[in-house]
């Protein structure tokens, strides 16, 4: 509620009716329960997305659009979760920013692959490699991502508002993306 930075032990305590040597006991300090926390709410995440990633699309565009309304179906169902899940990505506590990136790397390692697996490549042009037509996808998915990622930080978007405004970027770029941008010859 308070961020990391306003959020005290004694106020976490009392709210959570144990001790702070308990608190001290399980966790060591505040950063390793922040840090435990951010493990907890990517563990609820990161299930959901192993649940759906069985059920997407093989064709990669669709399926970049459908897990990103799987993130904000997760935004309405877990808000808080994703709420702090976005804060910390988006706005590390200081000192906690290092610890965080190599956990955003862990799951960018594991999940990477996970989204490119069965790929549907029979409506890829025989003349093109396919591999890097994938990563081109991928790259401008995550290219238009970094720019509401950006709005976020600049200007505190709404998230709701930002993630819907991102799915409407990727389905208006799809055809585009799909047929090219120039006129058949």
């Amino acid at each position: 509620e308070s961020g990391y930075a306003a959020a005290s032990t004694n106020t976490i305590t009392r709210k959570a009716g144990i001790s702070k040597g308990l608190l001290f006991h399980y966790f060591g300090n505040k950063q390793q329960l922040y840090l435990d926390v951010l493990d907890f709410c990517m563990e609820q995440v990161l299930a959901r997305f192993d649940e759906e990633l069985k059920y997407v699309s093989r064709d990669i565009i669709e399926r970049i659009v459908e897990l990103n309304k799987l993130k904000i179906r997760l935004n309405a169902d877990l808000p808080l979760t994703q709420r702090f899940l976005t804060e910390a990505f988006l706005k590390p506590p200081e000192g906690l920013a290092k610890e965080i990136a190599r956990r955003q790397v862990q799951m960018y390692t594991k999940y990477m692959p996970l989204l490119l697996e069965n790929v549907d490549r029979s409506n890829f042009r025989e003349d093109i490699d396919q591999e890097k037509a994938i990563e081109m996808v991928v790259t401008f998915a995550n290219a238009i991502g970094e720019k509401y990622i950006q709005a976020y930080r600049e200007k505190g978007a709404d998230i709701d508002s930002l993630l819907d405004a991102f799915i409407e970027d990727l389905r208006n770029c799809r055809d585009m993306i799909k047929y090219g941008i120039y006129k058949n010859k």
